[in-house]
Formats: C-alpha cells, sequence, structure tokens
C-alpha cells in the first residue's frame, strides 16, 4: 500500500510499512511537471511486471524496479484491484504502479492538479 501526496508543484510517493525495505525506497518525489496522467486501472494487477531490477516479486506482491520493454517502471502493489497507474516523463521511470486506498479519487486527484498547474506544465 502507499500513500500519495499531491501538491502544487509535486507528487510524493510513500510506501508504507516493509515495502520500504522491499522496494529499497523510502519515498518517490517527482515534479508534476513530469506527471503526464494517472489512471484508476482494476486489471494491471493481473498482469505483473516481467523482469525485476530490485525489489521483491511474489505472487499478487510486487514491489520495486521492474522492466518491460525497454521501459522501466516503479511497482508496489498487493493488490489486484485497488491499483493507480502514473505516467511520467523526464523521469527515471516511464511509470509507478500502486496499489492504493481509492484509486479512482488518487487520480481525479492527480490529474485535476497537472490541469490545475497550467499547459506548459508537461511540455
Amino acid at each position: 500500500m502507499n500513500t500519495v501526496i499531491v501538491s502544487t508543484t509535486e507528487l510524493v510517493i510513500e510506501p508504507r510499512g516493509l515495502n520500504k525495505i522491499w522496494g529499497s525506497r523510502r519515498e518517490l518525489r517527482v515534479p508534476l511537471s513530469h506527471v503526464d496522467r494517472a489512471t484508476a486501472d482494476h486489471s494491471i494487477g493481473g498482469n505483473p511486471p516481467m523482469l525485476r531490477l530490485l525489489g521483491l516479486s511474489l505472487p499478487g506482491k510486487h514491489v520495486g524496479t521492474f522492466s518491460h520493454n525497454g521501459a522501466v517502471s516503479y511497482w508496489n502493489i498487493s493488490n489486484r484491484e485497488e491499483n493507480v497507474v502514473v505516467e511520467f516523463s523526464h523521469e527515471g521511470f516511464a511509470r509507478a504502479v500502486l496499489t492504493v486506498d481509492n484509486p479512482s479519487e488518487v487520480a481525479r486527484t492527480i490529474n485535476h492538479a497537472i490541469e490545475s498547474s497550467g499547459p506548459s506544465a508537461n511540455q
């Protein structure tokens, strides 16, 4: 599970509990201008990442850095249905796949912050 904090300038993803250790990351901070969009995805948990670079990968639990088709992603999921996917540009990760409370609301909050930050934010 993760806590997602959205400010006017950045997105902060904080893994909870032992996920900080398994994923070798206390938090992930991304300038809001590098966040392209967020979507609630109720099926991505059924399509786990292919190649683990650093982290934990067990059936139903994926935490850490993964690679698929040349794209590096951060995954922290422990639920097959309550997930949000956040896509980035100009970052070390192409996207983050996260289990969160109320993924639809988290995606809506992130997308609203992107829209509110102005048209030049994602260029």
